[in-house]
């Protein structure tokens, strides 16, 4: 038979085995439950954190793209994508727009620089027209002079030839100073070479 102490030293070895017991059984559940809590909860959350500062810093292409069996992580990490979406569609866009304002500034100082060209070419052609004017005005008055010799009328209808040819093509840089709309029509460039 067992004395008191002895009894008591085996009823203490045997709660010491069942603390032990109770301490490892204990120990894994606290590993599985830090495993699970960093697989479901921490990696989730750092994803989200790590995803929220690369946006800050104008990558808008973040995306968190955590999961998790955690519900509310979940639908975190999918409202903060759709978020992440929608701020690079409108980054997307404002560019887009200022592309578009920035096509337009230059069309309109092309515009500009050709209404310049345009006013410059009309003062130009309208001061030659002026002198064309007295140049075929002179013409008329030599062909109809009775003194003139036949060999100079010819002369003179040469220069009237050639001086109504530089009136049409200074009607036309009237025309196009003026934004005027010209029929076109189809020359025919051998005659009017040679016709100089």
């Amino acid at each position: 038979s067992l004395s008191k102490s002895q009894a008591r030293a085996a009823a203490t070895w045997q709660a010491y085995q069942s603390l032990v017991g109770f301490s490892l059984v204990a120990f894994l559940v606290l590993l599985g439950v830090t495993a699970a809590s960093e697989r479901l909860l921490l990696q989730p959350i750092a994803q989200l954190t790590e995803a929220s500062r690369r946006l800050a810093a104008g990558d808008l292409g973040a995306r968190a793209a955590s999961s998790t069996t955690i519900p509310e992580l979940n639908e975190l990490g999918k409202d903060f994508d759709d978020m992440a979406a929608a701020l690079e569609e409108r980054e997307s866009a404002r560019l887009r727009s200022e592309m578009e304002r920035k096509d337009l500034e230059q069309q309109y100082h092309q515009a500009q620089k050709m209404d310049a060209v345009g006013r410059l070419a009309g003062g130009i052609a309208h001061d030659f027209n002026n002198m064309l004017t007295a140049i075929l005005g002179y013409c008329e008055l030599l062909i109809e002079d009775t003194g003139l010799g036949e060999s100079q009328r010819g002369d003179v209808r040469e220069i009237e030839k050639a001086g109504k040819t530089a009136a049409q093509l200074t009607r036309q840089l009237l025309a196009f100073s003026r934004r005027e709309i010209v029929a076109p029509a189809v020359l025919d460039l051998n005659d009017i070479v040679s016709g100089m």
